[in-house]
């Protein structure tokens, strides 16, 4: 847990930063947020780094897995809809398969009500 910890403040120092590194950092956080099971954390870390979604400040790629973060922690809070829409965000910056396969899946959960 310590390690955890202190691994969390070291990226949010990065995340904060004007680095290079700074987006890898920011996903990181949240994909250590989501590994212990704290959804909220992730999306709150996600909602944080808003450049996270702007191609002004990061590349396509970046943006795509970032609205990808963000459908699978909205879809596993229940926020179907939102999720729905960060999928379709995701899929158009770029073509990762993980968001399609969440797009179709989220796609029947919404048919089956």
């Amino acid at each position: 847990m310590n390690r955890k910890a202190a691994a969390l403040r070291a990226y949010r120092l990065v995340a904060g930063s004007e680095s290079v590194y700074r987006s890898y950092a920011a996903i990181t956080i949240g994909v250590i947020h989501d590994q212990g099971g704290n959804l909220q954390g992730a999306l709150k870390s996600l909602k944080t780094y808003s450049y996270l979604f702007s191609t002004r400040y990061v590349g396509a790629p970046t943006v795509a897995l970032a609205y990808n973060n963000l459908c699978y922690n909205e879809m596993h809070l229940h926020e179907l809809h939102r999720a729905l829409k960060a999928c379709a965000a995701s899929l158009h910056y770029g073509h990762l398969p993980d968001a399609y396969a969440k797009e179709q899946e989220l796609l029947q959960m919404l048919r089956a009500g």
